[in-house]
Parts: structure tokens; C-alpha cells; sequence
């Protein structure tokens, strides 16, 4: 029978057929048909029981993502997209029942190259992207395909390889910007937590047939050592109870180097089967005493040197499960085996260059072929259920969810405070405000009191100081009254009106604004946090700069001034009024211009008294009345501002209260909708946990039937065996106890499926 990768069995039924001329035996041929039944009917049931899971984490995911409640919940939907992610591949190897084939190894040692062997096609071009810490896998598909799934749970598609490079790149760059921050700041970096657009993983489909029959997916890992890994663990865990064997690649130039087996101890804790595939160049030549070069060491006896590792550079670990069967080397030289793989007149099965490539492959197929990888496939599909559940459990806990908890306890409290004051605003509004300004309205005759004599002296010393200056002049009667006496008087009446004003504000400027507020309604202003003495202070500074003051116009009228007749008014026989209207002008005008001299003759002392007499006249008459008018003016302006401005406070208040209560009860109800989904997913996982057990019960409990054989092409192991924890005589399937976190105990030996099926069985009652 031809070797090569078209005998891997991930795909656990059909047939398979190489793209070489030769036919191949269905691989499935060498299983028995209740294995194949069992396989079978073993995914459909449980492809059941994760669909409505995989439906009600997304569900919670896509609540939890609402903007106002995803801060609180950063960390657990960071651990929720985690494991929706792994949740999607346990499904995608469900539906498909594929095996998923992971390669390790440092950078340049060859995995690309091995899995163009084990594919018989050319797909390094998709798997040679940037050195970016993420899994890429790579499946048939009917036509070419390109995705991205970064740790938020979004996907992207992509029509190209070239397109996909050049984002991975762009990506590339931003994670290490996020990686440099976390290293200043002297912190782990977590992705889903610190960058939750980092790339997870990148989905490759390419017509390949050899994965097409074997239904098998190549997971490419980045290469070890790079700086851009913060940890093979957090890639790896989800192939942790899923994948059971996995391929490392190492050159014969890093075979002896500890740092790289340090990574590969790990990998002991995490798979119960690897492979260590040795790269070694066939080509390579070594210097020769006469100076010629020859063909080296490596290149003829490669046993040589997996001999000298296996003597002398083996840890304890890897001594163990080398000798256990757990861990198989190969010597092989890639370059070569893939270039002759791809060629199409190249014979696997007669070429000896081929040879090493072909026993890797066909022990590799021997593994998936056997009972305890199929048993392993069903018991670690199961484990990994336990697992989520456990997960999630943890990931909406209680302890979880405590910022999510506080966040609506606040908005609960919010609610209650901004409810109690729209009640409040409410309450003022209906309130009787008539005669809250009674006490102020009693205080006028105080504000206005004396303010009148208080400037009278000095207002009369300054109009006589404008009569005396006028008789000085050549102006007209009617200037003094127009130009010097109403300006004058104007001006003291505005410092008049200031007063008023100022001794207004004494009496207003009070915390209730001068207004007699009841008890009640000072309580139920102090709730909706805002003082009647704000308001007040902007109905003043209004009243100030528009305050109305009233206006002084003086007119003398010219019969009340005497005027002295000279001789020849008396030879002319002028009449007095004549004389008047020779000196002043017209009655209604009183415009001529009158020059000192004239005004000295005509009026003289008696004239300037009589002035006297009628501006002091005006000023007893009309000045006293000025401050009343001020008082009165202001203080019903204040009033019928304050009241206006009030209830306009108190229905804005009243709106901005509605708004926010309607504001925050919509974020209630998102945290509502949020905790009902958290709610149905921790059912939906109790559904699930149960399901689960149904399923190792019906799959994997300890059966008296007898036990099939398995087909690893070494030795036969019983089903009944590994099932009920008995030793096994296939040394592949001596290991231990897994911790209930699915991480191996100290002594590096993972449990097998066969050990989790039983165990589990005792712990379901089974």
C-alpha cells in the first residue's frame, strides 16, 4: 500500500484517494463497522447538544457587548469569547469529525515545508505569513478561502492571500505598539483582555484532496523564540482534551539546544501523542583532511544522530514518554520529501528517499487508526464540554460579575434619587407661591427712606453752579432748561436709582432670595439641589443693566422770569411781553441766543433769583418721588422676574429629571436584558452539563461486551481495557491523571481518553 498523508484517518468516515495514479484502500476499511457506527452516531449526538450551547454563549456575548454595560463585563466577555472560540472548533471537529494535526517547532525548522509533504501540495505561500502569535489552519475547500477571527469573536473574510498578508501585516504592527505599552508598563500582555482586536486565529481553505479524504486540518503555529509570543499556552489550551497528538519539527542544528525542548516539555503536558520529526539536509556536506568535501554525518547515518540525542541529551521527561510510546522520533529530510511528494511520476511506495517520510506518516496513521485514538477522539471531545462548562460557570459567577453588580446597584439608586426629586419639582410647581414676597413689599418705605435729601443739597449747589455759568454765556433760555438743569438732574436722578437699587439688593440678597418660603418648600428645593438665591442673583444682574430710571425735563416758562424795560421800551411804549419775547423768543420756542450783557440788564439779580426759585421748585416737587418710583419698579420687576424664572427652573428641572430617569432606566433595562441571558446561559449550561453526562454514559461506560480490536499496527489494545482504567499493553496509553483544569500533573503524562471515559463514567454514575 502507498504511504503518505492520504492514510491520516481524521476524517472518521468515507474513503480517501491520493492524487497519484495508484488507488488507495478506503482507510476506514481496517476499522470495524460498529467502531464506524459507534464514531458516528457518537458525533451526531453530541453535534445536538453543543448547537444550542454554541447559540446561547454568542446570544450572551452579543448582550454583554452593549457599550454601557462592557466595561463591567470586560473580563468576562473576554473569558466568554475565549471559549465561544474554542466551543467553535470542538464543533467544526464535530461536524466534521476531523483530527486536527498540530505543528510545532522554531522558526525555519520546517514546518511549512512538512506541510506541503503531508498535504502533497504547495500551501506554504498561506502559511509563511508574518511572524504574528496566532494558529492558522489550513482545510480543503472546494475554492479558496481567506478569514480572520480575532479574540472579540469578530470575523473577517478576505478574497486573497495577497489581501489577507497585507492586513496580518497592518495587524502586526498595532500588537506590537500594545506589546511595547505593556512591557514599559512592566505587565503580562492578555489579548482579550489589553487588545481584544488581536488576531486569534487566521481560517485558510484551499482545494487540497489529500485533506479533502482525510478530512484532516493542519493548525500551523508561529515559530518559537519570536518576540512576538506572550504564551504557547493560551494558543494551545483550546486543542487541550481536543487534539490528541501533535508534530514537532526541529533541524539537527537545534536538536541538542535546551531552550527548545524547554517548549516541548510543555507540550508532553498537553498531548498524549507527539511526534518529533528531526529535519536533517541531505545535501549537507562536511571538510574532509585533504580539503575535499564529503558527504556529512547527518546526511548519510541521521540514525547517528537521533542516537547521540537519545543517549545523551534527552530530560527526564522525554526520556519517560519516549520510552512509554507517547513520544515517537523521526529523522527525515523535508526539503527533499516534499519536492519528490509534489512531483506527479514520484512513487511513495516504491521511491526510498521516501521511505523515513512514508514510516512517519504510516505510524501517524496507525495512531489515528487505533481504538485509543477513537476512544481518546469521544472521551476528550467529552472532557472538553466539562471543561466549558466549568469555564463559564466561572465567567458569569458571582465573583464575576461584580462590577457588572455595582454598576446596577447604582443605576437602581440613580433612578430612586432622580425619581424622588421629579416628585419634588412636581410638589413646588402645584405650590401656592402667592405672597411669598409680602415682607419684602412692607420694606419699601425702608429702602426708599431719606435717599431724596440725601442728594438734595448737593444736587442744588450744582443747578445753581449751571445758572450761574449760563448767565455767563450767550445761550438761550431754553438751553438752561434743555442743555444744563435736565442733564444735571438726570444725573442725580440715575445715582438715585443706584441707591435704590443697592439697598434693594440688601434686602432680596438672601438664600430664599427674600422671598418667605415654607419649610416644606425650602426641603423640597434642597432636593432638586438648586437655591432660589441663584436665580434671584440673575433676575438683579438683569434688572441692573435694563434698570429704567426716570427721566427729568425741565421747562421754564418765560412769564415766570421777570425782565427790567430800559428807556426806550418805556419811549416805544413796549408792553412786557413784548419786552419777553425781544429777550427770550416766541412763548413756545424760547430759542434766542441771549448774551451776558443782555441778561445782566434785562434780568439782572431779580431775574437769577426768580430762576432759583423755579429750579428749587422742581426738585421739591418731582425729586422725592424718583426713589419710590426706583423701589417700586424694581421690586415688581424682581418679583414678576423671579416667579417667571422660578417655575421656567422648576419645569426644566422637571424635564431634565424625566429625561434622565428615562435615560437611566434604558441602561437598567439593557443590564436587565444582560442578566436574563446570563441567567438562560447558566441553565443552558446546566442542560448541557447533564447532556454531557448522558453522553459518557452511552458512549463511554465500562461495557461487559467484548473488547474490539485495535488496529495501531503494533499491538492489539482492548476497548474494555482503557475504559475501565486497567493497565493497557500498548505503552502509548500509560499516563496519568489530568487536574480538573485539563492541565497534566507534575509528572508530564496527560490522561488518556480511555482513563477520562471511565473516570467520568464513576463521576456520572456511570
Amino acid at each position: 500500500m502507498p504511504h503518505g498523508f492520504s492514510h491520516l484517518p481524521a476524517g472518521l468516515s468515507g474513503s480517501i484517494s491520493r492524487p497519484v495514479p495508484q488507488p488507495l484502500v478506503p482507510i476506514h476499511t481496517t476499522l470495524p463497522n460498529i467502531m464506524k457506527t459507534e464514531i458516528s452516531k457518537f458525533c451526531k449526538d453530541y453535534e445536538k447538544v453543543l448547537a444550542p450551547i454554541n447559540d446561547a454563549i454568542r446570544t450572551t456575548v452579543d448582550a454583554c457587548s452593549v457599550p454601557s454595560v462592557q466595561s463591567t463585563l470586560k473580563n468576562s466577555l473576554a473569558g466568554l469569547n475565549d471559549v465561544n472560540h474554542r466551543l467553535k472548533t470542538l464543533t467544526d471537529k464535530i461536524l466534521g469529525q476531523q483530527a486536527y494535526l498540530l505543528i510545532f517547532g522554531p522558526l525555519k525548522s520546517g514546518k511549512s515545508t512538512l506541510m506541503n509533504a503531508l498535504s502533497a501540495s504547495y500551501v506554504s505561500e498561506v502559511t509563511s505569513l508574518p511572524a504574528y502569535p496566532c494558529l492558522v489552519y489550513v482545510r480543503h475547500g472546494e475554492r479558496k478561502a481567506y478569514s480572520m477571527t480575532r479574540y472579540n469573536g469578530k470575523v473577517s473574510e478576505f478574497s486573497s492571500n495577497d489581501a489577507l498578508q497585507e492586513k496580518v501585516q497592518q495587524c502586526h504592527v498595532s500588537l506590537s505598539e500594545r506589546l511595547c505599552q505593556s512591557e514599559a508598563e512592566a505587565r503580562d500582555f492578555e489579548p482579550g483582555l489589553d487588545y481584544a482586536e488581536a488576531i486569534r486565529r487566521i481560517d485558510i481553505q484551499l482545494p487540497i484532496a489529500n485533506l479533502q479524504e482525510s478530512s484532516t486540518v493542519l493548525v500551523d503555529t508561529p515559530g518559537l523564540y519570536s518576540r512576538m509570543k506572550f504564551g504557547y499556552d493560551l494558543m494551545t489550551r483550546e486543542f487541550r482534551n481536543s487534539a490528541a497528538c501533535a508534530v514537532f519539527v526541529v533541524k539537527t542544528d537545534n536538536l541538542y539546544l535546551e531552550q527548545v525542548f524547554d517548549e516541548f516539555t510543555e507540550l508532553l503536558k498537553i498531548f498524549s501523542r507527539i511526534f518529533l520529526v528531526v529535519n536533517i539536509d541531505a545535501s549537507k556536506k562536511d571538510l574532509a583532511s585533504d580539503g575535499s568535501l564529503k558527504p556529512s554525518l547527518e546526511s548519510q547515518q541521521p540514525e547517528q544522530i537521533i542516537r547521540a540525542f537519545e543517549t545523551l541529551s534527552m530530560s527526564a521527561s522525554l526520556r519517560d514518554a519516549y520510552e512509554s510510546g507517547r513520544l515517537r522520533i523521526f529523522s527525515i529530510d523535508l526539503l527533499n520529501a516534499a519536492s519528490r511528494l509534489l512531483a506527479s511520476d514520484s512513487d511513495p511506495d516504491t521511491d526510498p528517499q521516501l521511505r523515513p517520510f512514508s514510516q512517519f506518516t504510516q505510524e501517524l496513521t496507525n495512531y489515528l487508526n487505533s481504538n485509543e485514538y477513537f476512544l481518546e477522539f469521544m472521551g476528550d471531545s467529552l472532557k472538553q464540554g466539562q471543561l466549558f462548562c466549568r469555564e463559564v460557570r466561572s465567567h458569569i459567577s458571582k465573583e464575576s460579575l461584580t462590577d457588572f453588580q455595582k454598576h446596577v446597584t447604582r443605576l437602581e439608586n440613580e433612578i430612586g434619587d432622580l425619581k424622588t426629586r421629579r416628585l419634588a419639582a412636581d410638589e413646588m410647581l402645584n405650590a401656592d407661591k402667592d405672597g411669598v414676597f409680602l415682607s419684602v413689599q412692607k420694606r419699601r418705605p425702608e429702602i426708599v427712606s431719606g435717599l431724596a435729601e440725601q442728594f438734595r443739597e448737593e444736587l442744588l449747589e450744582g443747578l445753581t453752579d449751571q445758572l450761574n455759568d449760563w448767565f455767563d454765556s450767550n445761550e438761550s433760555l431754553d438751553d438752561l432748561g434743555t442743555q444744563r438743569w435736565s442733564p444735571k438732574l438726570n444725573d442725580f436722578s440715575l445715582k438715585i436709582a443706584r441707591e435704590t437699587f443697592r439697598r434693594a439688593r440688601k434686602v432680596l440678597e438672601t438664600p430664599m432670595a427674600g422671598a418667605d418660603f415654607s419649610e416644606e418648600a425650602v426641603k423640597l428645593m434642597s432636593k432638586l439641589e438648586f437655591m432660589p438665591s441663584e436665580i434671584g442673583k440673575v433676575v438683579l444682574s438683569d434688572i441692573e443693566s435694563e434698570m429704567d430710571v426716570p427721566k427729568c425735563n425741565v421747562t421754564i416758562e418765560d412769564h415766570r422770569v421777570p425782565v427790567r424795560k430800559s428807556i426806550w421800551d418805556w419811549l416805544l411804549l413796549r408792553s412786557q411781553s413784548s419786552v419777553r419775547r425781544r429777550v427770550f423768543g416766541s412763548p413756545d420756542q424760547l430759542d434766542h441766543k441771549i448774551s451776558p450783557d443782555v441778561k445782566r440788564r434785562k434780568l439782572g439779580q431779580d431775574g437769577k433769583d426768580a430762576l432759583q426759585e423755579l429750579i428749587q421748585q422742581y426738585v421739591d416737587n418731582h425729586f422725592p418721588q424718583i426713589p419710590t418710583i426706583c423701589a417700586k419698579q424694581i421690586i415688581s420687576r424682581y418679583i414678576e422676574d423671579f416667579s417667571s424664572k422660578l417655575q421656567s427652573r422648576l419645569e426644566s428641572t422637571r424635564t431634565e429629571l424625566e429625561k434622565e430617569i428615562k435615560d437611566r432606566q434604558s441602561l437598567l433595562d439593557e443590564t436587565s436584558a444582560v442578566r436574563k441571558s446570563l441567567d438562560k446561559l447558566e441553565e443552558n449550561m446546566s442542560d448541557f452539563e447533564r447532556s454531557i453526562d448522558f453522553l459518557f454514559d452511552e458512549h463511554l461506560k465500562p461495557s461487559a461486551e467484548p473488547a474490539l480490536p485495535g488496529e495501531s499496527g503494533e499491538e492489539e489494545s482492548v476497548v474494555e481495557e482503557p475504559v475501565s482504567g486497567e493497565p493497557s499493553d500498548d505503552p502509548g496509553s500509560e499516563t496519568g491523571d489530568a487536574d480538573s483544569d485539563g492541565d497534566a500533573e507534575e509528572s508530564g503524562q496527560p490522561e488518556s481518553a480511555a482513563e477520562s471515559g471511565e473516570s467520568a463514567g464513576k463521576q456520572h454514575g456511570a
